[in-house]
């Protein structure tokens, strides 16, 4: 999944999105061919971290990956990835949850939370003022799932929003709330020391400290 960020809105319609969505098949190669000639591609675009020209006029790679290092270097703009640092459940990048009545995915990025897909809402860490687990009760506890709420702080005066993610399987509280706490971010309520473990396999403690 690759999102771009515009700084205007594209609009649709009546209604106005500031991301587009692209899905791509992983582990599928593509070659593409930038109709620039080299001195072109090396005077406009420059040379990347290696010293080598950054876009060339043909360029091979695994598709999602090279459609990612196309758009970052023609717009000159951030491209966010998943980070190694998580993995939900079943080894996967994100986990499945509800926003409002959309239902998508949301992915804990290295400097970013992003929701997929409707709205697409994308959120700094450092935008993040605290965020609570709702309704969890441990891994053998009466609910399968649980809530996080996002609160958010006041970003260029614009009003402090909150951000109620509903639904994700109990499995996935260790990851998420390792992954959190790693970002330094504050958790509120209490949090359950589940020891890495899988629900139904162990009973948990918990602790009230913020």
């Amino acid at each position: 999944v690759i999102s771009l960020r515009e700084d205007k809105k594209v609009i649709q319609g009546n209604q106005r999105y500031q991301h587009l969505v692209m899905t791509i098949k992983a582990g599928k190669e593509l070659t593409a061919e930038i109709y620039l000639s080299e001195k072109d591609c090396l005077e406009k675009y420059g040379t990347d971290k290696t010293g080598q020209p950054a876009l060339k006029p043909r360029m091979t790679g695994d598709m999602h990956t090279l459609v990612a290092t196309i758009f970052k270097i023609v717009s000159r703009k951030k491209v966010y990835i998943s980070t190694p640092h998580y993995k939900n459940y079943r080894g996967g990048d994100a986990v499945h949850t509800t926003l409002k009545a959309h239902s998508g995915l949301l992915f804990p990025l290295q400097r970013a939370l992003l929701f997929i897909h409707r709205p697409t809402i994308f959120i700094k860490y450092g935008d993040i003022r605290s965020v609570e687990f709702e309704r969890y009760t441990g891994p053998t506890g009466a609910s399968h799932t649980f809530d996080v709420r996002v609160r958010c702080k006041s970003v260029g005066g614009e009003l402090a929003r909150d951000y109620h993610f509903t639904g994700i399987g109990r499995d996935e509280y260790p990851s998420l709330l390792a992954f959190l706490d790693s970002k330094k971010i504050r958790i509120d309520g209490p949090r359950f020391d589940v020891g890495g473990t899988r629900s139904g396999r162990r009973g948990a403690g918990v602790n009230t400290q913020k």
